[in-house]
């Protein structure tokens, strides 16, 4: 092996080697942590939900309201708790559109779409109708343009079907 060949080991594959190992030695963070806490801590779990609901509902600021919706996205495959929120996004639909606007717009847009699917558009508890009228004395602002044309293509696609 040429000194050139060597060199290159020693500069790039041993501190490479060096990165990986460090890393398999960090501690594993849960980024699931939220919804884990519903099948080991199920009392707990509702305690948390329920002082998250009591932020989100009385709309303090976007930044404290948005915790809410964010555990709201981590556990959207559990039946019982995605029922539970419904019934809690909804409400605030119809009572305080601004609110949750100015909430939802606080998320990466990923996550201002798949709410905007998830609750705007297939709502359990409420008309869809009713949802919409609510929203429309909120959403003409600019900012949340992208979110209503959201609504309006998915709307477009599930009831016209």
């Amino acid at each position: 092996m040429n000194n050139s060949a060597k060199r290159l080991i020693n500069y790039f594959y041993v501190p490479f080697s060096l990165i990986i190992l460090l890393f398999s030695l960090m501690p594993t963070t849960r980024a699931n942590e939220y919804s884990d806490s519903y099948s080991t801590d199920i009392k707990k779990f509702w305690e948390v939900w329920k002082q998250e609901k009591k932020i989100f509902t009385s709309c303090q600021t976007p930044e404290k309201s948005k915790r809410f919706l964010v555990n709201t996205l981590e556990i959207s495959g559990n039946t019982e708790v995605s029922e539970a929120n419904h019934e809690v996004i909804e409400k605030v639909i119809l009572k305080n559109p601004t609110c949750l606007l100015d909430t939802v717009i606080t998320l990466p847009i990923e996550s201002q779409m798949k709410l905007t699917n998830l609750f705007f558009v297939r709502p359990l508890y409420h008309n869809i109708n009713d949802i919409e009228s609510s929203l429309n004395k909120a959403w003409n602002k600019k900012k949340y343009r992208h979110i209503k044309s959201e609504f309006i293509r998915l709307k477009k696609n599930i009831y016209t079907k």
